[in-house]
Order: structure tokens, then sequence, then C-alpha cells
């Protein structure tokens, strides 16, 4: 079905609440001009690689979100490192509706972390449709719905499945949250996690199947390193239009304009498994002079204006960096962008083992970050880096960050 039709079918539906729909890309025709179509059934084991939108506004995205597929769709389809596995890429579209707001939900979600009491003060002060969509928004319900359910239960989700099938089943998705898809993926754990306790697998049978569902998530707006799943990030520490809750970012944007260049680094699991580098765009780092303009979006600058000699949009530092490297991009960013590139195509190829009786466990970050050597040894040094930024932040000390605008000169090796 033509997803224009299919998406004002959900919102009539929904009733003012937020709905989403999964598109894929297809042949283009009279009834699909613009080369996408529904998604109207996922089998419980197809594998699938499931796009989670940076929706930017209230109403759905179709271009944007297409725009994204193509993307995806065509780094799975042409990968000759996946030749003979079948992936299915799909994407969901999201509408927010008439009670759910974006930046509310951001601020709570960071509120849960480090002051509970007040996110409840702030829902209290909401109608009961904005708690419910703050709360869990519908939209989540409805990728749970498409992409999920099926997996671990049967019978409409009144029937749990057992453990090793539903293992099975839940490595075969493998999401790649862009932006807000981040908050998303969050959202959608908590919602699997309480179908999952309705439907009664205990606690340990919970964390380890949420801990088997892989996701690559690219300049994630959302706290970093509450997820139960494996997620996997990736972002430039200068994009300023995303907020994390570990002070990295802001640890590294106060000296910046000092020791401006980096280069890359990774935490792993226990600070929130993420790659940081300088900057995706190469103006101004690496030795590069500047030649970009900034301009302001929302009260933030970032790198969203045109080269002034080619006349066309540089590469932004809240950008999608996708999977081919771009000639305006950063070395750092190239290297963390081979690491993204690593982990979808060995959690592809995890998935595709996945037959028959048992399960394999997912690998862990390092072996799925990494193939070759070179691989390794980037990698190495990327958690080197890591280690000493955690260091400098335990030290300067997190209410500090928060209070000063200016942190103390710290020097940091580039790695080439």
């Amino acid at each position: 079905m033509n997803p224009e039709i299919s998406l004002s079918n959900a919102i009539e539906k929904a009733n003012g609440q937020s709905c989403a729909i999964l598109i894929e890309r297809c042949e283009k025709s009279a009834e699909h001009p613009y080369g996408i179509k529904t998604v109207t059934d996922i089998k419980p084991d197809e594998i699938v690689v499931v796009g989670l939108p940076g929706t930017v506004s209230r109403s759905a995205n179709l271009k944007a979100c297409n725009g994204i597929i193509k993307r995806i769709t065509a780094f799975v389809n042409n990968n000759q490192k996946l030749k003979g596995i079948k992936v299915r890429p799909v994407m969901a579209v999201c509408d927010f509706g008439k009670y759910y707001d974006k930046e509310t939900a951001k601020h709570i979600m960071l509120l849960m972390q480090n002051n509970p009491d007040e996110a409840y003060r702030l829902l209290g002060r909401m109608s009961a449709k904005e708690q419910e969509e703050i709360t869990m928004p519908n939209y989540v319900k409805d990728i749970y719905k498409a992409v999920i359910e099926n997996r671990i239960s049967a019978n409409d989700g009144a029937i749990r499945l057992p453990e090793a099938q539903a293992l099975r089943n839940i490595s075969k998705a493998i999401f790649v949250p862009y932006c807000w898809g981040g908050h998303t993926m969050i959202k959608l754990e908590q919602y699997m996690d309480g179908r999952m306790t309705n439907l009664m697998y205990d606690e340990k049978q919970r964390d380890f199947i949420q801990s088997q569902m892989l996701s690559v998530a690219y300049s994630p707006s959302c706290p970093i390193g509450i997820t139960k799943s494996r997620m996997i990030s990736f972002s430039s520490a200068t994009d300023l239009l995303t907020k994390h809750n570990n002070y990295a970012k802001e640890y590294l944007n106060m000296y910046a304009h000092s020791c401006p260049d980096f280069g890359y680094l990774w935490w792993d699991k226990g600070q929130g498994n993420i790659f940081y580098c300088t900057q995706f765009n190469k103006a101004g780092v690496e030795g590069n002079e500047i030649k970009y303009i900034c301009r302001k979006i929302n009260g933030w600058q970032d790198l969203m204006e045109p080269w002034p000699d080619e006349g066309k949009k540089s590469l932004g530092e809240h950008d999608f960096i996708g999977f081919e490297p771009t000639n305006d991009m950063s070395k750092a960013a190239k290297k963390i962008q081979s690491f993204a590139n690593n982990v979808i195509i060995n959690g592809i190829k995890h998935a595709a083992k996945q037959n028959g009786e048992g399960y394999g466990k997912l690998p862990n970050t390092r072996m799925l970050a990494a193939n070759t050597p070179k691989d390794h040894w980037n990698l190495f040094q990327a958690y080197r880096m890591g280690i000493a930024l955690k260091l400098h932040i335990e030290r300067y000390g997190k209410e500090n960050i928060l209070r000063d605008s200016y942190a103390a000169n710290v020097q940091f090796a580039t790695f080439d």
C-alpha cells in the first residue's frame, strides 16, 4: 500500500495519539512514486534492519525517512560481506499526534536518571492523555507490535515462546536509531520489558533476551548507558543538538577551543558504549582550515552551512553520517563510521547463524566493531582515550562540569 495512505489511516485510527507505520524500498510505480511501500508483515524469524528516525516535528516526514531507508537498503543489499544472507531493511515513520511533545519527553527521560521527583512533578501537571503519551507513546507500541511481538510470543502476544526461540528471533531484529530514534529505542525496551513480564518471563530471562537485541545508534538524543539492549552509539563531541547524561560532551566542549582535536575515543558498556570523535566535519581539525560558516540552530552553533567554494551543504555535526565516507568527513569520523559498519555487518552475520535448537550469544562490542588487525589497533587506541577522558571527568567533578563554562586545559593525543 502507498505509505501516504497508510499513514493517513493510522493517524485517523490513533485519534490524536501518536502512531507509526513501517516502510521499505520498492520499485517506483504509479502506486509507489517515491519507491517506498508500507510493510504489512514481518516474519518472526526474518532478519530485519529497522531504522528508527530522528523525527524533528510533530508531523511524520516521509521524505526524510525515505532518504535514510534508501541508504540503509543500499548498504545492506550491496555489501559483499553479506552476500547470500537475506536481510530486509525497514524504516519506522512516526507521527506524534496531539498529545506527545518531544522536548518534554526528552527532558523527563533525563530527569528520571538524576531527579525522578521533579520528573513525576512535571508529569502530574499534564492531562491524562499527555501523561500516557509521554510515559509510553503509542507510536512505540506500534513499532513493538510490528517488529518484536511475534518474536517473543504467539497468539497476538498472549503466549510466551520458549526462551531459546525468543533469543534466536530477537537477535534477528537489528535496530539503527538516528537522533530521536535513540529515545525511541529506550522506550521500546521499556515497553518490551513490561510485555515480557506479563508473559511470565522471569527477570533473568528478560534481561538476557534484551541484552541480545542489537542497536547501532547514530547521534542518539537520549541518556547514554541505561539501555538493556546492546546499544552501541556513535556521535560527534561537538554535536550540540543532543544531550547525553555522561558529561563527556560538556567536558570536551568546555576545553575544545584550547585543545580542539583529541581524535576519537570509545567508552565501554559501563560508561554507555559510545564512540565519540572530535568532529564529523574535517574543517578546523586534523590540520585542515575552516571552510564553512557557522549558523545558529535552536540557539546553538552547528556545521550546517554550505561550503563557500562548492555551493552545497556541508556535513553537519548532527547529520546522519551513513555508511560511505565523504570528502568533508574527518579521519576520526571515517574511523568510527567503519566501526559502525562493522557492527551492523557482524550483527547480521551473527543473526544468520541463529538456527536450529540452541542459541549463540551475541559477540562483545570489540568483536562486533573490529574485523582486521588494524581495526583492533584503532579500537584499542579509542578505548585508551576513553579511559583517559573518564579519569579526567572524575577528577574534575560532574558538578563542576555543569557549573563551569571552561574546563582545565587537558592535552589529548591525536591518533592518525
